[in-house]
């Protein structure tokens, strides 16, 4: 790339190129430009680079400096920093401009002078209520810096689902692109996608009019899985070029591996989210982290080393083998039917049992090893639920039926917007038909689904499966009811003096009560799960699956009832 300066009355015609490190990526590969689906460098091949993405720059100011950029380069061989500049959220550009954009031309320099490539973001979900703040602002920047072949602009972040592509997004960015081309003919410019730049294929059948503009694609492990995948892949199979300047985690890092060979194959350019300290599961920090860097793999969150190991060898990465199929906790306690079938304990491992990956200590430590996801349930069992659920997945349950007879069928779900499918298999066969679930107005808002009645006549091991025919839903137990057990009145709890300790408990509750006593302990279901003779106090838990029970004392005065819950 070449820009011609006219300097003591001589017209001088000066590479930028020069302005870079030797062996610096800007000095490698120059300007960037679109090829079909391909980023190519001034050789016209097609590059892949990995970076990192600041978090946003109102709430993480302290990373937002020279050192950060020095030390991702030279310790974690980072090619390209996203400098995310917030908008209209709290603190950002739109009340404080010249505080933000301080913050990002200070990162702009020192990818500059580090010979970087470096995105100029727009973070917002709404850039279209701010077109005119946003032409501002990108003519500003062009004009500073349109010279450098290091600069690539973002002009949307992330559009919501609801900014549809033809009436809002496309014609803002219209709008902006058309302002910087009049400064700045040829950097790469990005434009986000529909529903948090996930519908790439949309934004491509409808192109914006410009030669130097790619579409972003944005995806999070554990959220995002093959669908999405496919999606880009359509996209990029025809030819319309995709740049993912924002990826991270944020569930279950089974698909993490899928995710690295997708971009790898594809040679996609990629920024990691994100360089910050916030206790949330995408941040490559811990709280230790010094904002000047110099962080040791103490500082380093696990994805953070993960993602530091993927940018040392990018693109020569390859996965590594996996790891030697073990148990990584206790061994499996079939359920036992008529009861409940926690939707999280599904039959996983070398031998068909259950356990949980313990790895990912920042997601609360019980998310699996592969496709399907858990997480934190806040229903009133607590415990986990069955989350990010995809279409086609599938959970096996090995269960043992211990009493016979015909029960009512219940699943219990959430869901914010309805439209979810699933059916029930009991040994290969269908026996619900499939269900769709209503709208229960919140991921984590939780209601009773009925599924109509089912026959169990043997009293022998079966294997329950439950498959998904549409996203749209969590799910955090399916039970079999007895339609004749007798569940205790909840106000007659209410109104008990008995008291246990502590409640709700983890691992055991301890009940005293004066005098001899007998007690008996129901599940959710109505079910005697326990039941004995004690003097003066009782210790109840080992052994109980997570759930609500009641427990019922009796004694020469009457009777008392205690609600508990196990963790």
């Amino acid at each position: 790339m070449k820009k011609i300066l006219f300097l003591s009355g001589l017209w001088l015609s000066i590479s930028i190129l020069g302005q870079n490190p030797t062996g610096s990526p800007v000095a490698i590969h120059g300007l960037l430009k679109t090829k079909g689906s391909h980023i190519v460098g001034a050789a016209d091949t097609a590059i892949s680079l990995a970076g990192n993405s600041l978090f946003w720059s109102q709430w993480s100011a302290t990373f937002y400096n020279a050192d950060v950029v020095h030390w991702l380069k030279t310790d974690w061989n980072s090619k390209i920093i996203r400098a995310a500049m917030g908008v209209d959220e709290t603190g950002g550009y739109i009340t404080n401009p010249d505080r933000e954009k301080q913050k990002v031309i200070t990162i702009v320099d020192a990818c500059i002078a580090e010979g970087l490539y470096v995105i100029i973001d727009w973070h917002s979900h709404h850039a279209e209520n701010y077109k005119t703040e946003s032409i501002a602002f990108f003519k500003e920047m062009a004009t500073k810096y349109g010279q450098y072949p290091n600069v690539i602009y973002e002009i949307y972040n992330e559009p919501l689902d609801t900014a549809t592509w033809a009436t809002k997004i496309k014609p803002y960015a219209t709008d902006v692109v058309k302002e910087i081309r009049a400064i700045d003919p040829d950097n790469l410019i990005l434009v986000g996608t529909r529903t948090w730049s996930q519908e790439v294929l949309e934004a491509g059948n409808d192109p914006i009019n410009d030669n130097n503009l790619a579409y972003v694609l944005h995806f999070y492990v554990g959220m995002h899985g093959q669908y999405l995948r496919d999606k880009a892949q359509l996209a990029l199979d025809k030819g319309i070029p995709l740049f993912v300047s924002e990826w991270g985690l944020w569930g279950s890092s089974s698909d993490l591996d899928n995710w690295m060979n997708f971009m790898k194959k594809n040679q996609l350019s990629w920024c990691n989210w994100s360089i910050f300290t916030k206790d949330e599961p995408p941040s490559s920090l811990k709280a230790s982290a010094n904002p000047k860097g110099n962080w040791t793999s103490t500082d380093l969150t696990t994805i953070g080393k993960k993602v530091r190991n993927f940018m040392l060898d990018w693109p020569h990465w390859t996965p590594l083998p996996p790891e030697p199929c073990t148990l990584k906790t206790e061994p499996y306690k079939v359920p036992q039917l008529p009861g409940s079938i926690e939707a999280e304990d599904y039959d996983k491992g070398c031998d068909g049992q259950s356990y949980h990956d313990i790895d990912d200590s920042n997601l609360g430590g019980k998310y699996r090893t592969d496709g399907v996801d858990i997480e934190v349930c806040t229903d009133a069992n607590k415990g986990y639920n069955v989350g990010y659920i995809e279409k086609d997945e599938w959970m096996n349950y090995t269960i043992k039926v211990v009493q016979t007879g015909t029960f009512d069928l219940k699943a219990r779900v959430a869901s914010l917007s309805g439209g979810g499918k699933f059916h029930i298999e009991l040994d290969s066969i269908d026996v619900t038909g499939s269900i769709i679930v209503p709208k229960t107005n919140g991921w984590q808002t939780w209601s009773d689904l009925s599924l109509g009645k089912i026959d169990l006549q043997q009293l022998d091991t079966h294997v329950v499966r439950i498959v998904v025919e549409q996203a749209g839903f969590n799910l955090n137990y399916i039970s079999f009811v007895d339609p004749n057990a007798v569940a205790v009145d909840d106000e007659m709890v209410e109104h008990t003096r008995l008291i246990g300790y502590p409640n709700p408990f983890s691992s055991t509750i301890m009940i005293q009560q004066e005098g001899i006593f007998d007690y008996s302990l129901n599940n959710s279901q109505g079910h005697t799960v326990l039941e004995g003779r004690s003097e003066d106090q009782i210790l109840l838990g080992n052994g109980l699956p997570h759930g609500i029970y009641i427990l019922k004392i009796k004694h020469e005065l009457g009777q008392q009832y205690l609600k508990i819950v196990k963790q």
